[in-house]
């Protein structure tokens, strides 16, 4: 498998708790978790969970005999004649009072209903929006990082890549902590004021100014420019 999950799992207490039920089982009762939050319904094969933990499909499926016997899933089955063509794996609801988990019920509930009537002809087509939606999330960060480093460049007379990868981390990882396009320019017409003609204009690069320092740089007061000719009688 080349790429792992990386959203999110949910074990509520009553599930995480239960002494009859094996550590591994817990685990994957949260995977099932965050597959049902992500697509609305877990359809994964015991071959994939197999393998995603380094398992075989027969101690899969005695997982999924565990939670199943203990209420806390239900597993219904799309045949074709005798032929199963499908799994479907949904949580049951849980006897605790867990907000949690219940948000994670209604999210499934929203996908289901959205399919259920017509809004979309199968899932897939519902999914199929959801990443339609995060290809234009990506092309609207693409857009910024492109702007920003464009600014840089043409400040500083470089040619700084917008595509290069530690570049492109640094600049997300300041959009996350809700900086804007605006406050990179600021930083780079700040940094470029100070350090321009000095020893520190070697600094002037998106590893130093997009960098942990970077609301430092974006609350750093703009220090005035001396005039050179401050004092002295001018003959004109």
């Amino acid at each position: 498998m080349e790429e792992k999950p990386s959203y999110y799992a949910i074990i509520p207490a009553e599930v995480r708790y239960d002494d009859s039920l094996r550590a591994g089982a817990k685990i994957f009762y949260g995977e099932i978790t965050a597959l049902c939050s992500k697509y609305g319904v877990c359809t994964a094969s015991n071959n994939y969970f197999a393998e995603l933990y380094g398992m075989t499909p027969s101690g899969i499926t005695h997982w999924v005999t565990q939670l199943k016997n203990k209420g806390y899933i239900a597993v219904e089955y799309e045949k074709e004649g005798k032929v199963i063509k499908q799994r479907k794996i949904i949580l049951k609801p849980l006897n605790t009072n867990n907000l949690v988990i219940d948000r994670v019920l209604t999210n499934i509930n929203t996908v289901l209903t959205k399919v259920n009537e017509g809004t979309d002809k199968s899932l897939g087509g519902y999914l199929q929006k959801d990443k339609e939606n995060n290809i234009n999330i990506n092309n609207t960060s693409n857009n910024n990082i492109k702007e920003i480093v464009d600014y840089l460049n043409a400040r500083l007379g470089t040619n700084y890549k917008n595509t290069t990868k530690q570049t492109q981390s640094m600049i997300n990882a300041r959009f996350k902590e809700g900086f804007t396009v605006e406050d990179f320019k600021k930083v780079i017409d700040k940094k470029y004021k100070e350090w321009r003609g000095t020893e520190f204009e070697q600094y002037l690069t998106p590893q130093t100014l997009f960098g942990t320092k970077f609301e430092k740089y974006l609350n750093q007061k703009t220090t005035k420019e001396v005039d050179p000719y401050a004092g002295v009688p001018r003959l004109w």
